[in-house]
């Protein structure tokens, strides 16, 4: 990246009469001018994004300055240093040891400290890979977050909910998410987005189409590669169309939950029809346990 140039005036323009103006001399300023200030912007823009942070890939692990690194790495030096302190005045100990009691024994307390030692040793090392596991690990947290951010844009919609305007240019890429606020729900099965100059379908999750009333107020819709908007549906209720889980022979059983639905085949599982003489009112199907009620 190199530096932009100095501006430097060449001309002092005090020392023209006033109907004597250089033209030619003044546009050669103004273009020295406008040099300096694009260099700079561009070099800026590699440093800074739209947003006014700095770009994800700006600071680097191996950009960082060497004292910062052994700033960050201080503490595990002082406690190696701790630990070798330790291990030295042990062996001190030891052949201090050694000039009174058993040689046999004097070997088994330097072979116990040239263990701890080792140890310790090692215990520094793993600190140490730790230190740097952890870094590494936040430069890649950054990195996805970053990655992250560019897959969720938010806007408000106009238009209509057939026809939904979005505000501004997208880069469309596959699974890109956009969380929008519409102003009313779709009223056909056939709802469509604008973005930039294209004009884009909304369809279901499987690439159906969707029925009146599915869009909510505030929606998100993810890009398909096939060049269409998947709804994310809401849950089913008594009065929206939406997604439902298929309940478990527990739930069934249970009785409680009401956002679940039953299928014929689990119906079938927990219904054992035990009598032929049924009349209107509550009649026993299975002993013990399950009632059918009717008119």
């Amino acid at each position: 990246m190199a530096q932009p140039p100095k501006y430097t005036r060449g001309k002092n323009f005090a020392d023209d009469f006033g109907h004597e103006t250089d033209h030619s001399a003044l546009n050669a300023e103004l273009d020295k001018t406008s040099n300096s200030i694009n260099d700079i912007r561009a070099n800026l823009a590699i440093l800074q994004a739209d947003d006014g942070r700095l770009r994800p890939d700006v600071v680097t692990y191996d950009s960082l300055d060497d004292q910062i690194v052994q700033d960050l790495s201080a503490a595990v030096r002082s406690d190696v240093q701790n630990e070798l302190d330790r291990a030295e005045a042990a062996a001190d100990r030891a052949e201090a040891i050694a000039a009174i009691i058993d040689i046999d024994e004097a070997e088994k307390i330097a072979e116990q400290v040239k263990k701890d030692a080792a140890a310790a040793a090692s215990c520094a090392v793993s600190a140490s890979a730790d230190a740097l596991s952890a870094s590494q690990s936040a430069a890649l947290a950054a990195e996805r977050a970053a990655i992250a951010s560019e897959m969720l844009v938010k806007g408000i919609c106009t238009g209509t909910g057939d026809a939904l305007v979005f505000p501004g240019e997208v880069a469309l890429k596959d699974q890109l998410v956009l969380q929008i606020r519409v102003p009313e729900t779709n009223r056909t099965a056939t709802p469509s987005i604008r973005i930039g100059g294209g004009i884009y379908p909304l369809r279901n999750s499987n690439g159906g189409a969707l029925k009146p009333g599915s869009i909510r107020l505030e929606q998100q819709i993810v890009f398909h590669i096939d060049g269409y908007f998947a709804v994310d549906m809401m849950n089913a209720t008594e009065s929206h169309t939406g997604v439902a889980r298929i309940a478990t022979l527990d739930e069934i059983a249970a009785g409680v939950d009401d956002s679940t639905i039953i299928t014929p085949g689990k119906l079938r599982q927990v219904i054992t029809f035990g009598t032929t003489d049924v009349t209107p009112g509550v009649t026993p199907l299975a002993t013990g346990s399950l009632y059918l009620l009717y008119e």
